[in-house]
């Protein structure tokens, strides 16, 4: 039960979806020569649903299904899976839920499909299965259906559902480090942790939780699809899925770090001059933060490809084309025109994850630091050059424009959609905030911003930093558990799920409840308030 995990992930249809499909081919599948031959729709409860709420209502979107496939819904071959109980009524619970499926099934009655019924239950233990039968009363809402759920007796594993107490929010996290510490004495891997929780503003006590596992929220994907972070774990910030980072230096019109170095500057407010300022560059003084981790980057072939399009630019015939003159004067729209931004646009790049990108595997298939791979964002060479006879410059912008719907890695273009203007680089450095306001209270003519790089930071200085901060979080994935909440969990499932927020009997709590003792396969855990411990003991005793 432990060991069955199905590594989808892998699946080079499911890569070759999400590498290259775009918004666009989903648009298209709605025209009339685009309509798929056959629909198959799981977990449909959340597709397939009444959108007005009123009592009676009938208004489903089931049309926009109907409009993508050959020969309709009528006459077309389709398949719906779905869970009736996890149907969403608007506070109406398992019973509401009912409801709402049962206004769907009298639309597609008319149809006179044909129904198959899955009722034994092979995601969950015999011991888990049957603690959620009782205290979600399962059975009382298979009844309405007219049918009932059975409990698969051969998944058995003699581990029993543990429930405990909290008397408020504040003792949540000292609960969650207690469950935690014999999954981690028994070698539990973070990954095959997930939290969840009743309602989304416990998140900032799940996140105290962190003696035994570092643990972060997530949107339920997998760790190379997360777009959020924890840099602080009171407030979670969400990182741009459009900003690409290329490469770890900073950049600075006239020493002025409040200047947006992109920002159009010519005579319009729409266009710029190229070649007409001198900026200030420096490395990235990398904040020793796990938010770092969440980012997303370029892929080392893409990468490696983008320095030899640099480097080898020369070698290109008709090299003044490329090049726009040194003065000459371009709108946004113009630029994205010319030569110059195409050729060092990427079509379907490869966009890894944190760890995919500054790690390799060794001889015996271990992970350990590409060193390689951080000396060569440390390398200003690999992204600006200087061609004197032009008098042009090219620096590739530290953040690039990943536009997803097209599958395209901007090299030009900032993660704020606007482009370089072609001028000289040349290094600085500046004070942190609080070094520079205790020196201008001594001198007054002190420069914050300085030439040259930081004296105090050599570049190998962070780069060895960059390096032992890749060596601290180098297992991460063991170490880190997820943490959402039930509902955007809903579809997935984990070997080990820690349940909290359970305070109250409501007809949404308890379809909540359903929701999330339904996610864990081999291990569960229930934290609950303590005026429900009695009710919960009496509901499991029951016969």
């Amino acid at each position: 039960r432990i060991n069955n995990e199905i590594e989808y992930y892998k699946s080079k249809d499911l890569v070759e979806f999400f590498d290259t499909k775009t918004m666009y081919d989903l648009y298209a599948c709605a025209h009339p020569s685009k309509k798929f031959d056959i629909l198959i729709v799981d977990e449909s409860q959340d597709i397939v649903k009444v959108t007005n709420f009123k009592k009676g209502g009938k208004q489903t979107n089931l049309n926009i299904l109907h409009k993508s496939l050959k020969n309709g819904l009528f006459d077309g071959v389709w398949n719906f899976y779905l869970d009736p109980m996890q149907y969403s009524s608007r506070g109406g619970g398992i019973g509401g839920g009912l409801e709402a499926y049962s206004s769907v099934k009298q639309i597609l009655d008319g149809i006179s499909p044909t129904y198959t019924r899955l009722t034994s239950n092979c995601r969950n233990t015999k011991e888990i299965s049957k603690a959620m039968f009782k205290l979600c009363e399962v059975e009382k809402g298979a009844k309405e259906l007219n049918f009932s759920y059975n409990i698969n007796d051969k998944v058995e594993t003699g581990i029993p559902v543990s429930f405990h107490y909290y008397n408020n929010v504040n003792e949540i996290p000292k609960l969650v480090n207690e469950v935690c510490k014999p999954l981690h004495d028994e070698g539990v891997q973070g990954k095959d942790i997930q939290i969840l929780s009743m309602e989304y503003r416990l998140r900032k006590y799940i996140h105290r939780a962190n003696t035994y596992f570092d643990v972060y929220t997530s949107n339920g994907l997998s760790y190379r699809n997360e777009r959020r972070h924890f840099s602080s774990r009171e407030t979670e910030k969400n990182s741009n899925p459009n900003m690409i980072p290329i490469h770890f230096f900073n950049i600075s019109i006239g020493y002025n770090s409040s200047t947006d170095y992109y920002e159009p500057v010519g005579k319009d407010t729409g266009s710029f001059i190229w070649g007409e300022n001198s900026f200030g560059i420096h490395y990235n003084l990398l904040e020793k933060s796990k938010s770092y981790i969440f980012n997303n980057f370029l892929g080392k072939k893409d990468t490696s490809h983008l320095i030899e399009k640099l480097k080898n630019i020369n070698k290109i015939k008709n090299k003044g084309n490329l090049l726009p003159p040194n003065g000459g004067e371009f709108s946004f729209e113009e630029f994205q025109k010319n030569k110059l931004f195409n050729y060092f646009t990427l079509d379907r790049p490869e966009i890894v994850s944190f760890h995919e990108k500054f790690y390799k595997k060794d001889k015996n298939g271990n992970r350990i630091v590409d060193k390689d791979e951080i000396y060569k964002m440390y390398e200003l060479e690999n992204w600006y050059k200087d061609f004197e006879k032009e008098q042009s410059q090219i620096f590739i912008p530290s953040n690039a424009y990943y536009d997803k719907d097209f599958n395209k890695v901007f090299a030009l273009m900032s993660s704020s959609r606007s482009v370089y203007n072609g001028t000289k680089l040349r290094p600085m450095w500046e004070y942190d905030h609080d070094e520079w306001i205790n020196i201008i209270k001594k001198r007054k003519d002190a420069k914050k911003y300085n030439e040259g790089y930081h004296p105090k930071y050599p570049k190998e200085v962070i780069i060895n930093d960059f390096i032992e901060f890749c060596e601290k979080y180098k297992d991460f994935e063991k170490k880190s558990a997820k943490h959402c909440t039930v509902r955007q969990f809903r579809g997935m499932d984990q070997k080990y799920v820690i349940l909290s927020g359970f305070r109250e009997i409501t007809a949404q709590s308890l379809q909540n409840l359903y929701i999330g003792m339904s996610r864990a396969k081999a291990k569960l855990i229930v934290l609950a308030h303590k005026s429900l411990e009695e009710k919960i003991r009496v509901k499991l005793h029951e016969k």
